[in-house]
Formats: C-alpha cells, sequence, structure tokens
C-alpha cells in the first residue's frame, strides 16, 4: 500500500530528532465542583455552570504520581475502568465508561485540545499521541456528551487539554525496569502576539513479557497568533510506535509464567501525522465564533504469525467544526445557546495477507462521510437555578467494498436531544440532573468480517439516559454522588461464531459512583471514591446475564503527602471486582478474579530540578485486565509486574 506523504514525511523526522529514553510524567486527584474551565458546551465555561458531573486533572495533580501514561491517571479516576493488553507504550488500552465493557473504546469520546483521537476503525486511542508532559489538564465528562459530539460520546467524554500561557521549557529522561528509557523536552515562548509551544519524547522499553519489545516517538506544535478579540491557532504533530505482540495465553500458561509469549515474531506497526488549524473571534461581548479545520492520517501494519494474518491499513480523516456561542437572554433571564455544525469525512484502505511477504489476498475500501448540525442552550432561571436542553440531527453514508467485487451501503440518520437542571442549593451544595438519549453509528471495522471482505451492515446503537447527582464541599473537603440509567438498544459486537459484527439485544447499564477528598492535615489529603455498576441484556437469549468485563464493584484511593524542603509523595491503589469473561454473554463459565494494585511516587524538587522514583504495581501482582473465553477455552492478556522507575527533570 502506498503511504502518503503526510503520514512518512512527519514520523521519519521523529527519530531523526530524537534518540533513547524517555518521558512520562505524573498522576491524579479528582476535583468536586469547583470553578476551574471545562469545555462540556465545546467553549469554556466555568465549572459553576456546567450541568453534570465533570472531573478536572491539573497539571500539578498529575505531576504528583508516578503514572507513565494517560491511562495511568485514568484509572485513578471514579467511574472510568482501564484495560490495557501488551503494555504503557503501545497505545492498546481500552478506557470505559459506564459499563459497555468488551466494546468500552468505542463508546467513550477522546478529545485532545477538542480534536478527535477516536479512530475510524475498532482500534483503541492512540495514547502515545499525547505526552504527559505537555497536558495542562485532563476533564473528565461523565454520561453522555452526544448532543454536544455526536458519535463514540456514549458512556462519556475525556478532553485532554494542552494549551497554556506558561513560557519556559524543560528536560526529562528516565531509567527503569526491563530496560525503559525515557527522554522529553518541551518549550513555550511568546514573542509579541505570537505564542509558540514544541515537545519532542521518546520512550522504548524491552518489555514485561516476552516479545513484548517497544519504542515509541513523538513531535508535536501548537501555534497561537493573538486578535484583539481572539486567536489564530495552528496544531501539528506526529507519531511512530513499533511494539511486539505477545499474544494471549491459556490458562496453564498464564498459571506457569504470565511473562512467555505465544509467538515470537508478531508486530505491529503505527505512523500517524495530523495538522490543524483553527480560530476563536468574538465579533461582540455577546457572540463568539470557533472553528476548526482538521487533517489526519494513520498507517499501521500487523503480524500475527499464529493465525497467520497480516495487514496493512491506512485511514485519512478530515474534518470541519465551525460553531457560535450567543449570549442573548431570555427576557430578563441570562441564557446562551451555542449552534454548530460537524463534518467528518474518513477513508479505509485494508490490505490482507498471510505474511509481510506474501501476496495480498483480499483489499477493503470503506468511505465515511458524517454531517451534523447541533444546538445547545443553557438558561439561568436564578442566580442558584440553571437549566439546559439540546438536540443533534447527524447522518453518516458509508460505502464498503472488497476485492472480491462485494459492496456494501450502510446510511443512517439520528436525532437526539436532552436536558437537565442544575440547583446550587447553598455554596456548598450542588444539585443535578441530566436526562435524554444517545447514539453511536458503527465504525468501520463493524462493516467487514474477521477476514477483512465486506459484511452484513448493522444498525445504529441508540439509548435513552437519566443522570442524578449532587456535591457537596467545606473547609478541606469535598464529596461527589452520581446515579444513572442508560437503557441501550441494539449494541454492536463482534460475534466469534459467524466472524462477523452484528447488533445485540436490548440492554441496561445502571451504577452509583461516590468520590471525594479531604485534608486529613496541613500536608496530607486523601482522594478516592467507590463505583456499583449492573449491566445486563434485557431480551434475547442472554436476558438477565451480566455483560462481560463489567465489575460490579471498583474503588481507588489516593493519599499525597506535600512535605517541606521540596519533598512530596503520593501513594494510589486501585480495586477491580470479578467479571465475566468478554465473549461470556450466557455468563457460562466462571469470573475473572478481583485485584488490587498499588503504586507509589516520591519527589524531591532542588531549584530547578526534579527527582522522582516511581514504583508501579509494588506489590508485583498478577492479575490479567482483559481476558476471553468464547467457549474455547480461556486467553489471558497479563499486566505487567512491579516496574520501577527513576527520572530526573530539568526546568528553565
Amino acid at each position: 500500500m502506498k503511504s502518503h506523504p503526510l503520514v512518512s514525511a512527519v514520523p521519519a523526522a521523529l527519530t531523526a530528532v530524537l534518540a533513547s529514553g524517555a518521558a512520562a510524567q505524573t498522576l491524579v486527584h479528582e476535583s468536586i465542583g469547583e470553578p476551574v474551565i471545562v469545555t462540556a458546551t465545546r467553549f469554556p465555561e466555568q465549572s459553576i455552570d456546567v450541568i453534570g458531573r465533570v472531573v478536572t486533572i491539573s497539571r500539578e495533580e498529575i505531576a504528583a504520581s508516578g503514572a507513565l501514561s494517560v491511562p495511568d491517571v485514568l484509572r485513578r479516576v471514579t467511574g472510568v475502568q482501564v484495560r490495557g493488553l501488551y503494555g504503557s507504550v503501545t497505545g492498546d488500552t481500552a478506557v470505559d465508561m459506564r459499563g459497555f465493557g468488551e466494546g468500552g473504546a468505542q463508546r467513550v469520546l477522546v478529545l485532545l485540545n477538542g480534536r478527535r483521537l477516536n479512530p475510524l476503525d475498532s482500534a483503541s486511542v492512540d495514547w502515545s499521541q499525547v505526552p504527559l508532559s505537555r497536558i495542562e489538564r485532563i476533564e473528565v465528562r461523565h454520561g453522555s456528551g452526544a448532543v454536544q459530539y455526536g458519535d463514540n460520546a456514549v458512556g462519556g467524554v475525556i478532553n485532554i487539554i494542552t494549551s497554556s500561557d506558561e513560557q519556559g521549557g524543560s528536560v526529562t529522561a528516565g531509567w527503569g525496569s526491563f530496560d525503559t528509557r525515557e527522554l522529553s523536552a518541551d518549550y513555550a515562548t511568546r514573542s509579541g502576539d505570537l505564542s509558540v509551544a514544541l515537545s519532542a519524547e521518546h520512550r522504548a522499553s524491552r518489555g514485561w513479557r516476552d516479545n513484548n519489545r517497544q519504542e515509541h516517538n513523538a513531535l508535536a506544535a501548537n501555534l497561537a497568533y493573538a486578535l484583539e478579540r481572539g486567536e489564530i491557532t495552528l496544531e501539528a504533530g506526529g507519531a511512530r510506535t513499533r511494539f511486539g505482540l505477545p499474544g494471549a495465553l491459556t490458562n496453564a500458561q498464564y498459571d506457569d509464567d504470565p511473562r512467555q509469549a505465544e509467538t515470537d515474531d508478531s508486530f505491529a506497526e503505527r505512523d500517524s501525522a495530523y495538522v490543524r488549524p483553527g480560530v476563536r473571534y468574538a465579533f461582540s461581548d455577546t457572540l463568539e465564533f470557533a472553528a476548526e479545520l482538521g487533517l489526519g492520517e494513520t498507517r499501521g501494519r500487523s503480524f500475527i504469525s499464529n493465525w497467520p494474518t497480516f495487514q496493512d491499513r491506512e485511514t485519512r480523516t478530515l474534518s470541519l467544526t465551525p460553531r457560535l456561542k450567543w449570549r442573548h437572554g431570555l427576557g430578563s433571564l441570562a441564557s446562551t445557546t451555542v449552534i454548530g455544525f460537524d463534518h467528518y469525512d474518513g477513508r479505509l484502505d485494508a490490505d490482507s495477507a498471510a505474511s509481510p511477504s506474501a501476496p495480498t489476498t483480499n483489499s477493503v475500501r470503506i468511505d465515511q462521510q458524517s454531517d451534523a448540525f447541533y444546538l445547545h442552550n443553557h438558561t439561568m432561571l436564578t442566580d442558584a437555578l440553571t437549566v439546559s436542553v439540546g438536540v443533534r440531527r447527524q447522518n453518516v453514508d458509508q460505502s464498503a467494498r472488497d476485492s472480491g467485487g462485494k459492496r456494501r451501503d450502510n446510511d443512517h440518520a439520528e436525532t437526539i436531544w436532552e436536558a437537565g437542571a442544575s440547583w446550587r442549593i447553598t455554596q456548598a451544595v450542588r444539585v443535578f440532573t441530566r436526562f435524554g438519549e444517545t447514539f453511536r453509528f458503527a465504525n468501520l471495522d463493524e462493516l467487514t468480517t474477521f477476514g477483512g471482505f465486506v459484511s452484513q451492515p448493522v444498525r445504529p446503537e441508540v439509548g435513552d439516559f437519566v443522570d442524578v447527582g449532587a456535591e457537596f464541599s467545606g473547609s478541606g473537603w469535598r464529596l461527589g454522588v452520581t446515579a444513572y440509567n442508560l437503557d441501550m438498544t441494539d449494541e454492536i459486537a463482534y460475534n466469534p461464531m459467524t466472524f462477523e459484527n452484528e447488533n445485540l439485544a436490548r440492554s441496561r447499564h445502571r451504577g452509583v459512583q461516590v468520590d471525594g477528598s479531604v485534608e486529613l492535615a496541613r500536608a496530607w489529603r486523601l482522594g478516592g471514591g467507590i463505583t456499583w455498576q449492573k449491566a445486563e441484556f434485557r431480551a434475547g437469549d442472554n436476558r438477565g446475564e451480566r455483560l462481560p468485563l463489567v465489575p460490579e464493584w471498583s474503588a481507588n484511593a489516593n493519599l499525597t503527602w506535600t512535605g517541606p524542603s521540596g519533598w512530596s509523595a503520593n501513594a494510589a491503589a486501585n480495586f477491580v471486582g470479578e467479571r465475566y469473561y468478554a465473549g461470556d454473554n450466557a455468563n457460562a463459565f466462571r469470573r475473572l478474579p478481583s485485584y488490587t494494585v498499588v503504586d507509589l511516587a516520591v519527589s524531591k524538587r532542588i531549584d530547578a530540578w526534579t527527582l522522582r522514583a516511581r514504583a508501579l504495581n509494588l506489590f508485583d501482582r498478577k492479575y490479567a485486565p482483559t481476558a476471553f473465553n468464547y467457549g474455547f477455552g480461556e486467553s489471558y492478556y497479563p499486566a505487567d509486574g512491579r516496574t520501577l522507575m527513576v527520572d530526573a527533570r530539568y526546568a528553565f
């Protein structure tokens, strides 16, 4: 398959610029109801005006821990489930919200400065595009964001913000277990109205398992030119990732040695590049315009030797996202309306063969075009009571054809709505509710069979949701409680018996999340939360059975100490309860055991230097966050054992 210049040129520069080493920074503490800026409406708002549950993780909170990646940060957020396959570098980690299990990654929308990171196919988000050293904050919105964002935003929205007004730079170098090497650098400067931020990252490891070598390089640049009433921006970047695929283990192999590999020559490669110019302009104090034009390309190659299967895939995306924010009032009431249009074009080209050197046995091309109009209004009925209402109309045209001459069109349209209210009873107490509809269209992989041939069409997923919550705060403490119910119809899932994707019977997702934090003493803070959730089929042969990979109980806790003379430490524990194996929709087999993982980080600031030591999975717990059982036996993807890291950061 011919590679496009955008994909080949940007990553090629990465390896030349970066040598060996790596970067990774830090982790999380939840903020509840603070007046921080969030993007629940696709424009900056004070969190006091946002209806629903939004958790904001600051740069400082990230830096207080030893996280190696964004998923490491997110696993400590109450109500977020994180499942990986092959380690922290590979970008194969799935994030699940509201209990969707095996397909959870397809139902959480991930944004980088508002740009969609969810791929067109069934792959997980490429988290390696997001070096921790660049992040200013992460915003986690629990519950559907489909009216504002459309496809994928069923269980939640995660927006990673890297823009910052800070000037200066830093260099970080680290080394750790499994011959892990990290090196990163970032620099930001301003000259008059022009600001520039640059970053580079290299990370390499031979991995915890056999055939688990990993290498990642990334470059990114953000430019902004300030106007009298707005700004012009440009984001660009690229990443190159290479990693071995050790594969799944049988129960006997897992018990004997979880570090062994199923194959010693399976691998995957991924090159990606993007460019995104944008503009934001305030025509007046009441009318603000914003728009972005996005171009992105990803080239991926993978080989699984024991099937054997080789795939060469290329995706291209184009997006245009203009929107208008109008503060107009409704009579004597303060009211704001956001009106927007989203246009997305995408193409997937995939060639299949028995090995990298074998002739192509099948090719498939899938084109997709999606257009949407949306409107969302916030109105303050009183100083304490805010209501919202929104509507979205989105259509998608998908066309798939393979080299065997088979062609299939899969065109659909959905109109959804949502409403909500937030009442700040006192400065210390706020209650809210949200209710409405949500949806998800099939991704491009879900239009093909396992072998890459065009399959039968599938219908969009649709659902109805209700969220109810309350937030409380006092001197040195905070507490949040959220209950939800989400009824889904036509969830799309893979059927291993037919090797095709199909629509499932109705399902219900419900749960309660409780989280908070408290200052135990001047230098100590304790945070964490607990989640109860139940996801079950409501119709069909599996009525009353639980959705696989969804634990009924999960919990997290973290303790932060800020000591004298630049010392600080953070300890975190993450508990995941029992859940059924992926593929066991009938709940016919035993459950995966629960597990608790403890991480520890200690740091010391000395003038411009920050020295840090980290221990992930401190007690070397043996566990598998992801495992399958389709009735042919159990297959395990073990998590990394104890990982020790040390690094040094110099700021200038």
